[in-house]
This record gives C-alpha cells, structure tokens and sequence, in this order.
C-alpha cells in the first residue's frame, strides 16, 4: 500500500507538473492600467485538469485491483484468504482472541505459498467494532521482537496483535495488510 501510494504520489505530480497554458487576449493589455493581462480559457484548463486526474484515479483503482494487498478477516470465520503482497502470497486465517487491559489480544495464522521465504514482512491490521464506524476503527500493534519477521515457505507462522479500547466482544472484523521487505534464497 505504501508502493502503491508513492507510485500514485510521483504520477499526479507529473500530471500536474505539465506545462499549463494559458491564453492571452491581445485586445485587452491596453485596457488592463494595472499592467496584468486577462487570462482567457480557464475553463478549458480545469476540464483538462479534471480529465488528467480521472485517468490517474482509473490507473491507481486497476493497480489495485491487480495486487489486493488488503483482506478483510473476521473472529467468527475459520476461513483463509489469500493476501497478494506483490512479491508472493500469503494465506492468513484468524486464529484466537482473548482480553487485553482496555483491549484485545488476537493472533492470526499467516503461511507463505510464495517459492522464496519472504524476510522483513510487517503486518498492519486495523480492527473495527461492532457497530462499524469508520471513525471507531483502531490500528493494532503487531507483538515482535524485531520490526519485521520471516515467513518460511509452507509452514504456519503465528502473528499477534494487541489493540487498545475494543473488547473481544466488540470485534465485528479487521483489516490486514502485509509489507515484504526482501525474499531470501537461502533454506
């Protein structure tokens, strides 16, 4: 998501760094005593804008329909899904929840079907109440040692979140998403 974010930063900085070009009247500059010129088809200049914008926003919806890197989970499912990192696949299914302090504690079970072992993979989840505001959603915080962990190829690894201020109870699903760093060939 953050490739995807960049990527779509650098293209509307290009849409927008094009030359715009504007017409001047002629027939106005003497009548302007404050030495500007009348700036003629705006209008034309906003649509092309507008049109530019609308082709960026169409090249980033395809871009992410192509690598879904975000997959929704939910506690009450013992389903998998399958998230789309952009350098390989990982399965994760939901695992268990339990109290925390204010909050919860969950774990989900992630597995590697890539060829490679993926190393330096962080996992970001947002967790959303039962009543699904938007605004309620809560980031949880990935339980690791290191910043990042390493997926070997085929075995289950258990990932563990803490969030703040929602009860297991109050769980109605989360989100989750995956950043790989590199991959290792070695075994």
């Amino acid at each position: 998501m953050k490739k995807l974010l960049a990527l779509s930063t650098a293209s509307l900085l290009i849409l927008l760094a094009a030359p715009l070009t504007f017409a001047q009247n002629p027939a106005n500059s003497s009548k302007d005593s404050d030495g500007f010129k009348e700036i003629t088809p705006i209008e034309e200049e906003i649509k092309q804008l507008k049109f530019r914008l609308d082709i960026l926003y169409e090249m980033v919806t395809e871009h992410r329909k192509r690598l879904p890197n975000q997959v929704d989970l939910t506690p009450s499912t013992e389903n998998f899904t399958v998230l789309n990192t952009g350098v390989g696949q990982i399965i994760a299914s939901f695992k268990s929840i339990k109290p925390h302090a204010s909050g919860a504690e969950f774990s989900i079970g992630v597995i590697n079907i890539a060829s490679v072992p993926l190393t330096d993979v962080e996992f970001d989840a947002e967790v959303f109440p039962t009543n699904g505001k938007w605004e309620e959603r809560r980031e949880a915080q990935m339980l690791s040692k290191q910043k990042g962990i390493t997926l070997p190829v085929g075995k289950e690894v258990k990932v563990t979140f803490r969030v703040p201020e929602i009860k297991p109870e109050s769980f109605k699903s989360f989100t989750l998403q995956a950043f790989v760093g590199g991959i290792s060939y070695k075994k």
